[in-house]
Formats: structure tokens, sequence, C-alpha cells
């Protein structure tokens, strides 16, 4: 293990040289009842922010989709119920195990499927897509995906309290307004 001194002296079997047959005999425990849960944690937060992260790095490849990251990003997270309810579903001594799956809303079906559509929308080699026709056709697509996603979301009710208070910045093709 990379905190663990197996070998004894030095540090030799990797980085911080405790012995690690008392950091994890702590009440009993064994080391994979100790990081079973932190591995479960990781698995699911590592493929979420992964599509989270290569969604907002395709929506780079042109000014106009670049802000719909952080947009779905902040539709996702403060739309889903238990962001919705915090007051009532959590207190202070459990607040922090909602936080922890929260990720700001990488989890949520409604964020999940509109990245992966438009992931695979922007499939290909990372090159500008406002320099051709099929480039701007396609920008136009996503945007009115999202568009109309957004307007479908919006009229069921889900949305409330921040998001509304978010959309007076952008108009009806969710373009910024100064």
């Amino acid at each position: 293990s990379f905190f663990c001194n197996n070998g004894g002296g030095g540090g030799g079997g990797g980085g911080g040289g405790a012995d690690c047959a008392g950091l994890l005999s702590v009440d009993g425990a064994s080391y994979e009842n100790v990081l079973e849960p932190y591995q479960a944690f990781c698995d699911r937060q590592v493929v979420s922010l992964n599509r989270m992260n290569v969604f907002n790095y395709v929506c780079m490849r042109d000014p106009k989709l670049g802000p719909l990251g952080p947009l779905w990003q902040y539709l996702a997270g403060t739309g889903s119920p238990n962001w919705q309810r915090m007051r009532d579903l959590f207190t202070l001594d459990d607040v922090a195990d909602m936080i922890k799956q929260w990720v700001w809303g990488a989890h949520e079906p409604l964020f999940v499927e509109f990245a992966d559509k438009v992931i695979a929308m922007l499939e290909g080699p990372p090159t500008p897509l406002g320099n051709t026709e099929k480039g701007v056709e396609l920008v136009s697509s996503i945007l009115s995906l999202s568009r109309d996603t957004i307007r479908e979301i919006l009229s069921g009710g889900v949305y409330r309290n921040r998001w509304a208070g978010l959309l007076r910045w952008y108009d009806e093709k969710l373009e910024y307004v100064e």
C-alpha cells in the first residue's frame, strides 16, 4: 500500500512509513471493510465526473455551446429532489451524506441523458465547428435540443427557486442577455 511501511525501516513499502496493521485494525475492521464504502463512492464519482468533464470539453468546441456545460450542471444540481428539499430531508448531522453524493447533479438522469446525447453529437476530432456549414447546423441543432429539453423540464414544474432566478439572464434561445 502507498501509505504503509510493509517492510519496516524508512518507508520502503511506499510513502508514509506507518505500520498498516496498526492503522487498519481499528475496532477490528479489516482493510476491505474500511475501504469498501469509499471504493463504491469513487467508482460512482469517476464515471459521473468523467461524463461531466467530457461534456464540458466537447461544448468548448464552439463559443455558442460553451455555456451549456455549466448551465446544465446548475440545472441538474439545483433541480435534484434532494437539493430542492434539503431543508426538509437533512439536518446538520446527515447533510454530509447528501453532499457526498450530489456532485452538482452529475448523477441526475436528465443530465446524464442530455450530456450523453451532446457528447455523441460532437464525436470526432476537436475542430472548430463554426467554420463549416455542417458545423453551424450541428451547433444550431444542439442549441435547439437544449432549449427544447429545458422547456419540457420547466413545464413539468420540477425546477423552482434558484433555477428560475438563473433563467432571467438568458433569452428563449438560451443566449446570455446583458
